[in-house]
Parts: structure tokens; C-alpha cells; sequence
């Protein structure tokens, strides 16, 4: 279910687990992330419980109840249900540590997320890369580099970690800006994954910030090519076409992402409506 994103495909999930009550592991799980996105917050409650009862170590239980007592607008009891998970979960329990931090920041608790990742007892490449992510979005931009170079040391070929460094090395607040370098370690990463549409995006922004803009618009067209309903790749693409002199096409390309931008909008205000508005409070 975590890979699901059409809605059909979530029906066609919840009616594999749902026409009697699941009662292992897996299929209590996978209930309950298919209530979640159908909307049925207070049956993914019980689902969620009944999974947590089944195994009280099991990270995702509390975090999938959590969801579902934020849903209910019962913001206290779900704050405290993620409070139960950090204060019983094993410092050697990586998996649910990149959990429960992506929980927290996902709410916008950027320090507890940090206290829960340096609570590890073993700095694992998968928590120091949300370690130094933590800290980059925190400004604190020294301590950031420090992780990211130690990270860069066990594994010099990590993807999160040259992405990172590369953020912090052109961060406006960053004194010791090395855009030469952050171009170099993002193009490391696209040789090894072309495909990599965090690191196209980001070596694209560095071209057109030095008016390469015939190299930004090969950067944006071929982020589209992977993510083709991204409005604001979509923007720059058109803003560097318009550079390059492109006009018309650019013109075309500006048209396609202010309607990209307005759905994307527009979902979110139907999200944040369904949110605020559960049809299922109990």
C-alpha cells in the first residue's frame, strides 16, 4: 500500500485485506495505510491498535495510529502516541528511527526528529543521511557538512550525501560557498543515475543562478521527461527557454505549468479540506 497512488489501485488493495477482519502482521498494515487513504480515519484507528496490540515494538503501528488521531483531530492523543514509540523504541532499531524521524519532521518537530536520530547507538549510513538533513533544514549549515563529510568518508559514493553537501555548499546563508564543487558532486550522481530528479533539479537551479541557461533547460526538459506534471520544473524549464530565445516555446511550456501549478494547488486545498473535515469523527 505505500506504493499505491491511484485511488483504484487502494480500492483494489483494501478489498484483497478487508473481506474479514485481517488478523496478521502484514495485512493489519496494509488495512490500515488503505483506510488512511480512503479517508476512513476511525476504522483505521481500531486497525492500527489491533496492530499495535499484536506487536508493541512495531514502529509503524504507532505512527499509523498517530495519523489516524491527527485525522480525528485528536492532536494530544496522537502527539502522545509518538511520544510512546521514541520513549520504548531500541537504540539499535534503526528502521524505526528513520521512521519515527520522518513522522516528526513530516509535523514539523525538527528537533525531536534530530534527538531521535542521534539516540542511535549505531551511526548507520540511512540516519546520518537523515541526520544531516535534519540539520541542513535547521540552518545549522557547519554541523551539517561535519555529518555529510563523515558520511561521504564510510560510503564516498552516497547519493544523499553528495545531494546534501551540494545544498549546503550553495545555500545563500552558507559563508563557504563552493558552487563548483556542488555542481561536481551532483553530476557524480546523475553518472551513476541519470534518472536522480533531486540532484537534475538542484545542478539545474546552479545553471540557471550562473546564467547557463542553455544547459538549465537541458537539466529542467530531462527532469520532465521523468516527472512530466512537475509545474515548477516546468516553469524553469520555460523561464530558461525564454533565455535562449525559444519564445514560442517557451510561451507553450509557461501556459502547460501555471495549469500544473493551479491543480497542484487546488489538491492541496481539497487535502487540507479532507484533514480538517473527517466525515468519520468518532
Amino acid at each position: 500500500a505505500a506504493g499505491l497512488y491511484r485511488m483504484e489501485d487502494v480500492l483494489g488493495a483494501y478489498a484483497l485485506v478487508r473481506p474479514a477482519v485481517p488478523t496478521g502482521a502484514a495485512a493489519l498494515e496494509m488495512a490500515g495505510k488503505c483506510e488512511i487513504a480512503l479517508g476512513l480515519y476511525a476504522r483505521a484507528l481500531m486497525t492500527y491498535r489491533a496492530l499495535r496490540a499484536s506487536d508493541p515494538s512495531l514502529a509503524s503501528a504507532y505512527i499509523g495510529e498517530s495519523r489516524a488521531l491527527r485525522f480525528l483531530w485528536k492532536r494530544t492523543e496522537a502527539r502522545e502516541t509518538l511520544q510512546s514509540l521514541q520513549a520504548q523504541l531500541a537504540s539499535e532499531d534503526m528502521a524505526g528511527r528513520a521512521l519515527l524521524c520522518g513522522e516528526l519532521e513530516a509535523y514539523g518537530q525538527l528537533m525531536d526528529a534530530l534527538e531521535v536520530a542521534r539516540g542511535a547507538r549505531v551511526d548507520g549510513p540511512s540516519l546520518l543521511s537523515q541526520t544531516s538533513h535534519l540539520l541542513f533544514k535547521l540552518h545549522r549549515l557547519d554541523e551539517a557538512r561535519d555529518v555529510l563529510e563523515k558520511l561521504r568518508r564510510s560510503d564516498p559514493k552516497s547519493p544523499a550525501a553528495n545531494y546534501y553537501l551540494a545544498r549546503t555548499l550553495t545555500n545563500p546563508m552558507y559563508p563557504q560557498k563552493d558552487p563548483r564543487l556542488a555542481e561536481h558532486l551532483l553530476l557524480q550522481n546523475l553518472n551513476s543515475n541519470p534518472s536522480d530528479d533531486a540532484s537534475l533539479r538542484a545542478v539545474g537551479e546552479i545553471f540557471r543562478a550562473q546564467g547557463r541557461e542553455r544547459q538549465a533547460a537541458h537539466a529542467f526538459g530531462r527532469l520532465l521527461e521523468i516527472q512530466p506534471d512537475d509545474g515548477g520544473a516546468r516553469l524553469q524549464f520555460s523561464l530558461s527557454l525564454a533565455a535562449i530565445g525559444e519564445a514560442t516555446e517557451a510561451q507553450r511550456q509557461r501556459h502547460l505549468a501555471g495549469r500544473l501549478l493551479a491543480r497542484d494547488r487546488k489538491e492541496e486545498q481539497l487535502t487540507t479540506r479532507r484533514n480538517q473535515e473527517p466525515e468519520n469523527v468518532s
